[in-house]
């Protein structure tokens, strides 16, 4: 098995995941356009998000789901993007405490910083 760094993890499994939740909650009020474009995605990529095609690689808790539909309520009220970049962020911040981006023990038992 490859040991994958914690930020990669991230770029490739956290970040689509997040995006996919959020688009699947954001197309509940908004326009597919509206949502591609605050995501800085494609339409194409908002479909395949749709159809669940794409961010199957990381499962978030019932928490963190929650946390997420909250981003999006925040971002269809106040349409503004940096709203979820910086939310990304702290929830980043949160798998990083919870040591749930642990490549090598996937979080379990971790020791890895201790």
């Amino acid at each position: 098995m490859a040991y994958l760094d914690p930020f990669e993890i991230i770029n490739q499994r956290v970040l689509p995941a997040f995006r996919r939740e959020l688009v699947l909650e954001l197309s509940k009020t908004i326009p597919r356009g509206e949502i591609a474009k605050a995501l800085e995605l494609t339409p194409v990529a908002v479909h395949y998000y749709l159809k669940r095609e794409r961010g199957n690689t990381f499962e978030f808790t019932a928490e963190e789901l929650t946390d997420i539909q909250q981003i999006a309520k925040d971002f269809v009220k106040s349409k503004d993007v940096f709203l979820i970049k910086t939310s990304f962020k702290r929830l980043v911040d949160s798998l990083f405490k919870n040591k749930r981006l642990c490549g090598i023990c996937k979080g379990e038992n971790c020791n890895c910083n201790n």
